[in-house]
């Protein structure tokens, strides 16, 4: 890996500009010691406050390398699939495309749900930012032709969401999903996850994958019940710059 190398280091813009630092991003299944090395000096030479290093979980010697580079854990990033379609809904949730009148409600639930991630858990970031991330990322798909955002209905009322990302694509990706804390346990999560199959086979996607904190094991369970199958395991590292 050479310093210019930007297919491995990169400048994250969207990051930056949302948590108003300059954040970068070191991507390598399994690098040595001296690729560790070169990322913590092109990261200076970009004058990054932190810079985010994702490598293979088995990749012990990478993980050293990290660690004795000033690399501190952050998170465990475990990808997982199932075959598009063919799951069984649970019985009594209507589930719909969202409604312009959902937006507000939706975005606060997204704003009180999502703990436990890289980002809420790293305090550099800031809670209450990290927070907001989510609902950024649910507003975005809300406007964005190429996802989905599935909710159940109790009455007229959404109480949750699942977003679907990459419809055109043969292997679309579960974005966020979360369900009122008022409404859990009663179906309405393996309803979203059913729909999402079924809409994305519709689509003509063969699979669909989902990516989720390796560490949240309600969260794993949950999609191995609904049929996915864990496919990789990566580590999140983070490295900060600046007291």
């Amino acid at each position: 890996m050479t310093v210019a190398d930007t297919s491995r280091c990169s400048v994250s813009d969207w990051d930056s500009a949302f948590f108003g630092a300059r954040i970068g991003r070191f991507e390598m299944d399994q690098p040595s010691a001296a690729d560790v090395e070169q990322a913590v000096s092109w990261a200076r030479a970009e004058a990054l406050d932190c810079v985010c290093a994702l490598v293979e979980a088995s990749a012990v010697p990478s993980v050293r390398a990290l660690e004795q580079h000033g690399f501190g854990f952050a998170d465990i990033r475990l990808t997982l699939d199932r075959a598009a379609g063919g799951a069984e809904a649970p019985a009594g949730w209507t589930i719909d495309v969202a409604r312009p009148a959902d937006r507000d409600g939706l975005l606060a639930l997204a704003r009180t749900v999502h703990r436990g991630t890289r980002f809420t858990e790293d305090p550099r970031f800031g809670a209450a930012r990290a927070a907001e991330l989510y609902a950024v990322w649910l507003a975005n798909a809300l406007e964005d032709a190429d996802a989905l955002v599935l909710v159940p209905r109790e009455g007229a009322r959404a109480c949750g969401y699942l977003t679907l990302h990459g419809l055109g694509a043969p292997t679309p990706h579960i974005g966020v999903l979360a369900v009122a804390p008022e409404v859990q346990r009663r179906g309405a999560g393996r309803a979203l996850v059913a729909e999402g199959l079924r809409r994305g086979r519709g689509r003509g996607a063969t699979r669909v994958s989902v990516v989720t904190q390796g560490g949240n094991a309600p969260a794993v369970r949950f999609y191995q019940r609904c049929g996915f199958e864990a496919r990789r395991c990566q580590l999140w590292y983070h490295r900060w710059f600046t007291p």
